[in-house]
């Protein structure tokens, strides 16, 4: 949203603009400080994106969430399934993010651990799956207890779905491994 002029906030002119805490978080902006009215006397604040950009967003904006970033796609690439900045702040932030949407939707434990957790389990596994130990060339899940909400660690999207299939029960994949390795091959 392109607003070209910021008016200083001025008593008396359509009601009171809200004004958020600095520091505030929606999605990957944090609020800086408020920046005034626009030239609709609309409240706006200066936020900066996690990619380092700063942009001036409407207050309801914000607040509604209907802007949730600075809007440029290219320094966000990792969240689209790159890999450009895996292992950065903001990725971890988003990854957590998205773990947490999952687990509401799914009826699912909100995941335990925060941003640091995720990225010392990120450095940690080296791009090499937890479960298997395989090297993997395509993006590891963010694996977490469903009941718990424990994070795990980064696994495979193979051992993801195996465990998921297996209803996370430890007696289960026990038994498949067995099944798996009784069998002749």
């Amino acid at each position: 949203m392109g607003l070209t002029q910021v008016i200083p906030a001025v008593s008396g002119t359509r009601g009171r603009a809200k004004i958020l805490p600095a520091g505030s978080q929606f999605g990957s902006l944090t609020v800086v400080r408020f920046a005034g009215k626009d030239i609709n006397s609309m409240g706006v604040h200066a936020c900066v994106c996690d990619c380092g950009r700063e942009v001036f967003v409407r207050t309801s904006q914000l607040t509604r969430g209907k802007q949730h970033s600075c809007g440029r796609g290219q320094c966000h690439t990792a969240w689209r399934g790159g890999i450009v900045n895996a292992g950065t702040l903001a990725w971890a932030r988003n990854r957590l993010q998205r773990l947490a949407h999952s687990s509401r939707v799914n009826g699912h434990a909100e995941p335990v651990g925060g941003v640091d957790r995720v990225l010392q389990l990120w450095q940690a596994c080296g791009g090499v799956c937890a479960c298997c130990r395989i090297k993997c060339d395509t993006t590891l899940c963010l694996d977490h207890c469903h009941v718990t909400g424990r994070i795990r660690g980064f696994i495979c999207r193979a051992c993801n779905i195996g465990i998921g299939h297996a209803k996370e029960n430890p007696c289960r994949l026990f038994c498949m491994a067995a099944w798996v390795g009784s069998q002749p091959a």
